[in-house]
């Protein structure tokens, strides 16, 4: 007589229910889910895809280039006591006090200078965020990958931006009625401002 067969075992699992995830360690097949990331800023490769107030407003991307202009603040105001202590060593015929005048001019230029550079065309390269840029939680991107464009591409954008508005001050209000609120420049070059604060907050 044949024995009967064993019981099935509680604790062994059972093959998993229709549409339930694959088992630890096997691959997962099909296509991927869709739907809206669960955290982190909107995909850079589809711009023009984004929802209404992606991209920088024209005023955001004013306030960020005041806040620009003051940032070589700190070299401004060495040059500028070397140019009171100049004119005070020249009126009191004190070439001692002049030449003192004159080292912090050339040093508060230089640090003025530097800043400028640093902010404008490494940093805004490096991250896609100036000092403005950040304190207005805008950021410079390349439109086609949403990468940040690097210094030598910043460095061009700031020049083709000042001939252009050499011959008339369109490029500066350009955003004001563009649907990916660019500048000329921007078109010219595939880059794009959008609404991304930095999350590190370096400075």
């Amino acid at each position: 007589m044949s024995e009967a067969p064993p019981p099935p075992n509680p604790y062994q699992p059972g093959p998993p229910p229709e549409g339930a995830p694959p088992a630890s360690g096997q691959p997962a097949y099909g296509p991927p889910a869709y739907g809206p990331p669960a955290y982190g800023p909107p995909a850079y490769g589809q711009p023009s895809g984004q929802p209404a107030g992606y991209y920088a407003t024209w005023g955001d991307r004013v306030i960020a280039t005041l806040w620009d202009i003051l940032f070589p603040w700190k070299g401004l105001l060495v040059l500028l006591l070397g140019v009171v202590i100049t004119s005070v060593g020249a009126g009191l015929d004190q070439s001692v006090i002049v030449a003192l005048g004159v080292v912090l001019i050339l040093v508060g230029w230089g640090w003025a200078i530097w800043l400028f550079i640093r902010n404008y065309f490494l940093d805004q390269g490096r991250t896609g965020w100036t000092w403005g840029k950040r304190k207005v939680g805008i950021r410079l991107i390349n439109e086609v990958d949403g990468t940040p464009v690097g210094a030598g591409m910043a460095f061009v954008r700031y020049l083709l931006h000042g001939l252009i508005n050499q011959a008339c001050y369109i490029d500066y209000l350009w955003p004001l009625w563009d649907e990916r609120k660019q500048t000329l420049t921007d078109k010219v070059l595939n880059s794009v401002v959008i609404k991304q604060a930095d999350p590190a907050q370096v400075r």
